[in-house]
């Protein structure tokens, strides 16, 4: 689907575009009828974008490039992917693409290094980090999914002297949880979606970083830090109490993901000689191997499950309906 059924993505002039609004159909690719993870791995030889389902079986490539694919994300309704690549340039721009893998197109163009997609709740609009900025540091910005960078300047969130990065979403829009090294070391912010009321949630010597905001729920907030030596994943309550350690290993534990429902967290791991993505219960137990690959580096877990993204909300709660967008394309 296209974020609030919008149809004005800009494509090739070699392409002639006809647009019907379907309810009910889909776009490119229907959602997954069970849940997934999208993540990165070089088990091909360099980094590209699979899925595979959530208890790590059917494991699929999406991306087939030359250069590195990294970062997945999916959109809301899990119609889309995206994802970071320096395929059109020595640097990353946002890209996205159907879930088959189909249909790509390229979001950013500034010429920047761009990290860290993260669609919007209502599928509008992604959050990056960007060193657009003069001064060539990271600031998170708000890209529009219709248009791209593309003669529409990005909404500028942060203003700081310092690296600001890895922003995520609060689950209904009005929080952003982001990294940033302006006081010395990397901590987690939170501020406004509109980039008012900053606050300060972590207060270590250690780097804070990767934050993950806890979906449906939203009472969490997942991070990695390095406090205890080394990488591993923590949660704290969203004011920044009961900051906990989950993984308790040596090895090296980072980006955390929930799982759609909050009841489970994906992590990637070097726990096992190489990069692995694994699973935990939320209060870190029962830590699980997905991918299982002996010697390739997975990472970057992202999760989607059509039972949550379209469950119907309870009677205090908004609920959203997506209209479903098909795109018949052919050439002049």
């Amino acid at each position: 689907m296209l974020p609030h059924g919008k149809v004005g993505y800009r494509w090739p002039c070699s392409m002639f575009l006809i647009v019907m609004l379907i309810f009910g159909g889909g776009v490119f690719a229907d959602p997954p009828n069970v849940a997934k993870i999208a993540f990165e791995s070089n088990r091909d030889g360099n980094s590209e974008i699979y899925i595979m389902d959530a208890n790590g079986g059917n494991p699929v490539r999406l991306t087939k490039d030359k250069k590195e694919d990294t970062e997945p994300a999916w959109s809301p309704d899990g119609e889309w992917i995206a994802f970071m690549s320096n395929r059109a340039a020595h640097f990353e721009d946002v890209f996205i693409m159907s879930n088959a893998g189909k249909d790509m197109r390229r979001l950013t163009e500034n010429g920047a290094q761009d990290k860290g997609p993260r669609w919007s709740p209502d599928g509008a609009s992604i959050l990056i980090g960007s060193p657009r900025a003069a001064e060539w540091n990271y600031e998170i910005y708000l890209v529009d999914v219709e248009h791209g960078d593309i003669g529409v300047d990005p909404l500028q969130l942060t203003q700081h002297g310092d690296t600001d990065i890895e922003p995520d979403w609060s689950p209904d829009g009005k929080k952003i949880v982001w990294s940033t090294n302006r006081n010395g070391n990397f901590e987690i912010y939170v501020m406004d979606a509109g980039g008012a009321n900053e606050k300060r949630l972590t207060n270590d010597p250690g780097d804070d970083k990767s934050p993950a905001w806890q979906p449906k729920i939203g009472r969490k907030i997942a991070f990695s830090s390095t406090r205890d030596f080394n990488n591993e994943v923590y949660v704290m309550d969203v004011d920044g109490g009961n900051q906990t350690n989950l993984t308790n290993d040596f090895n090296w534990d980072d980006f955390p993901e929930w799982s759609p429902n909050g009841s489970k967290i994906a992590f990637a791991t070097l726990r096992d000689g190489n990069g692995e993505i694994y699973v935990m219960d939320a209060d870190g137990g029962n830590p699980t191997n997905l991918t299982n690959t002996e010697e390739a580096f997975n990472a970057n877990p992202a999760w989607f499950d059509p039972v949550v993204a379209f469950s119907v909300s309870p009677a205090d709660k908004a609920t959203t309906t997506w209209g479903k967008v098909k795109w018949v394309t052919s050439k002049l």
